[in-house]
């Protein structure tokens, strides 16, 4: 290998190498381990930045089934509340929802990680 194919190499992978050193990504790590994960979070982060109400129902709508069951989808929501990543409120609309929300240190996190991936 010349050096030209080692910095062309080192070069596609300085991204993975910046993740993997970030210890302040741990919600995105949060919902890439989990199955549907990504989806999730996108979805949320997108209606969230749009000022557009997101629900389960919303979720479960866009996510197609074979990326993320509606379980799955429960699961995700429910321990993203437990580790304060996501906020549940009721839904101006219709009260008999729940609006989900991502936290500041979500938001922050996540503004973090689309800075880091826009660098390449």
């Amino acid at each position: 290998m010349n050096n030209e194919q080692k910095d062309l190499i080192d070069n596609s992978v300085e991204i993975a190498n910046i993740l993997r050193e970030q210890k302040e990504l741990i919600i995105i790590d949060f919902f890439s381990r989990r199955p549907g994960g990504n989806y999730v979070i996108n979805l949320i982060m997108l209606l969230f930045e749009n000022k557009i109400e997101c629900t389960e129902d919303v979720l479960s709508y866009y996510i197609p089934s074979n990326v993320c069951s509606k379980s799955t989808l429960a699961n995700i929501i429910t321990d993203g509340v437990k580790e304060s990543y996501l906020v549940k409120a009721d839904c101006k609309k219709d009260h008999r929802s729940k609006n989900i929300t991502p936290t500041i240190k979500t938001v922050e996190q996540w503004n973090l990680w689309r800075k880091l991936m826009n660098k390449k």
